[in-house]
């Protein structure tokens, strides 16, 4: 049997796959609670609303985002944890195929709503961006913030492509071409 403290991060993590497998929109409170094995009521304990969980939710894909960063980062080689990024993403190819971006997918949706959350779910690009932003920077464009612009537009319109085609190939051959780009900034 699960200790009760896990519940929350049970909830959470059962949130987080459904949001991304189905949509916030779709996904009840009771689907959240059933799939974290957590009884209905209890829910209501930690979070009093579907925005509180989706408020956390929003939350770990930001903790996501700057590790998948920090672990890209690499001070004396900026250019290098640009690429890195855009490996880590062509390494996950299939399943932004199979369920899309799992951030592109929640500003998407959050942005059709008039969701307190949706400046919360847009600070995660905004993170990217600002972090591309210094990479460039440091590869000393002046253009640093228009190329970050650029980058994050183009991995998330390739990334809707490719799921919208199925065509998991198309999205790392896609990656690719943008790995030679920023090999030839």
């Amino acid at each position: 049997m699960p200790r009760t403290s896990d519940k929350r991060e049970r909830l959470i993590t059962a949130a987080k796959t459904l949001f991304h497998e189905q949509g916030l929109a779709q996904t009840t409170l009771a689907d959240i609670a059933a799939t974290a094995r957590v009884a209905l009521g209890n829910v209501y304990y930690y979070f009093k609303t579907k925005d509180d969980i989706a408020s956390a939710v929003i939350a770990e894909r930001a903790a996501e985002v700057r590790d998948v960063l920090d672990s890209c980062d690499c001070a004396s080689c900026p250019r290098e944890c640009v690429v890195s990024v855009l490996k880590k993403m062509r390494g996950r190819a299939a399943e932004y195929v199979d369920k899309g971006c799992p951030v592109g997918a929640l500003c998407q949706e959050l942005g059709r709503s008039d969701s307190p959350l949706t400046d919360q779910a847009y600070g995660l690009v905004r993170a990217q961006i600002d972090w591309l932003t210094d990479k460039f920077g440091a590869m000393g464009r002046r253009d640093a913030r228009d190329l970050a612009v650029q980058l994050v537009s183009e991995m998330q319109g390739v990334s809707l492509t490719a799921r919208a085609i199925g065509d998991a190939r198309l999205l790392r051959r896609q990656l690719d071409r943008l790995i030679e780009w920023v090999e030839t900034l």
